[in-house]
């Protein structure tokens, strides 16, 4: 799925400053169709070349964040990116170039043991890791008396046994 539009609030505190993307609004509403909905949208026109299209697309997206972001930061948190299909990806780490001129933190989370099958993730860890910004934490799960103690201290009282095991 498209994890970028979903990532983005645009009706929400940035619809006020929409104003200064109003030029791009017909290829942003490839990633965010509430767009078309915009007072005088008018649809993009289409690019023969899939590349230049996606280029386009993602140059005006990165220019969209980097507005958007100038007096305000955003948190960018990406869930499950071993499911992220590869245009996704490639937004991303096209993105992740800008970053260093952005006041934009994404967080991506992915499992470890999906990777094996997700070749367009692998390659955009290898790419994203090239860029120089890339930090890369490793979490594993917690232990079963670990579950328990945060059990109890979430909730002020003692797990059960039979609880703590379910929830591990």
């Amino acid at each position: 799925g498209n994890a970028w539009g979903a990532a983005v609030d645009l009706f929400g505190s940035g619809a006020s400053r929409l104003g200064r993307a109003r030029g791009d609004l017909g290829e942003l509403s490839r990633v965010f169709p509430e767009l078309r909905r915009a007072p005088g949208f008018i649809e993009p026109a289409e690019v023969a070349d899939p590349r230049v299209a996606q280029f386009r697309l993602f140059e005006v997206f990165s220019r969209f964040m980097r507005e958007q972001t100038a007096d305000e930061p955003w948190l960018v948190v990406l869930d499950d990116l071993h499911w992220a299909d590869k245009p996704t990806l490639d937004l991303l780490v096209f993105v992740a170039r800008e970053l260093p001129q952005m006041r934009v933190l994404v967080v991506g989370t992915f499992r470890d043991q999906e990777l094996a099958r997700t070749e367009p993730l692998v390659e955009a860890l290898f790419e994203l890791s090239r860029s120089g910004g890339f930090q890369r934490f490793n979490l594993v799960g917690l232990t079963r008396e670990e579950v328990g103690d945060y059990i109890g201290r979430s909730t002020g009282i003692a797990a059960p046994v039979a609880l703590t095991d379910r929830v591990f």
